[in-house]
């Protein structure tokens, strides 16, 4: 629904927000704060006229933009929120001079290398459930165009089933599979913001969440995992 979308979109500039106001903030001029206060005091038609003629004069604002998307999604109409929401989090990104300016709890959402995982997530992947659980995940999780944290839920109590193993055993496997890292963002909401990511043109593309289990895969298969004896099916 485009409810979800624009939830996932909002939470997803949300973020950018929070862990980097000063890139969000670069360009944007003193009089918005005009807007932010109309729409703060719920003074929401004077804020959306505001922000449709601030966005004129300043088309790659992040925050005008964003403010616009929410005003639209206030009035019901999911298609437009949707539209302004994407060019608030499209405008973050080009703002970015470089990859490393990206605080890491955004740059997670981005940065996926099964190769330059630690010692950690290595030393986990040697532990007793991890590549079962790994590999079945990405046999389910092939094929599916638009993954979710249901179809998420749905996968990980079939594995739980097949494999029986729960908890840290079984969880912490999918995240290694999603994120390379062993520790990180809530899984549902990281799969919300990775799917409509992955539908956005950003000049680092995001990985959706079936690209990043099968590069796991490969990069497990590459380095010889699962002929080390540590997966009992091969």
């Amino acid at each position: 629904m485009d409810i979800f979308k624009v939830i996932s979109l909002s939470t997803l500039f949300f973020i950018f927000f929070l862990f980097s106001p000063q890139i969000i903030q670069s360009q944007t001029t003193n009089n918005i704060d005009t807007g932010i206060q109309l729409f703060e005091t719920k003074k929401y038609p004077e804020a959306k006229k505001f922000f449709e003629s601030y966005t004129k004069a300043k088309q790659k604002d992040p925050l005008g933009a964003y403010y616009l998307g929410r005003l639209f999604l206030r009035d019901g109409n999911y298609d437009k929120a949707i539209d302004w929401l994407e060019k608030a989090v499209e405008a973050y990104i080009e703002r970015v001079d470089r990859f490393s300016d990206i605080p890491g709890q955004v740059a997670m959402l981005f940065d996926f290398s099964p190769p330059a995982m630690g010692e950690e997530e290595r030393k986990e992947l040697k532990a007793g459930c991890t590549l079962k659980v790994i590999r079945l995940f990405g046999d389910r999780i092939a094929g599916i165009e638009r993954f979710s944290d249901e179809k998420f839920d749905t996968i990980a109590i079939e594995i739980k089933k097949e494999t029986g193993c729960k908890g840290r055993d079984l969880y912490h496997p999918l995240r290694l599979a999603l994120t390379a890292r062993s520790s990180g963002l809530d899984l549902h909401r990281f799969i919300a913001l990775v799917e409509e990511g992955a539908q956005l043109d950003f000049p680092k593309p995001l990985r959706s969440c079936s690209q990043r289990v099968s590069e796991m895969l490969t990069f497990l298969k590459d380095s010889g995992f699962y002929k080390e004896g540590h997966d009992d099916h091969e």
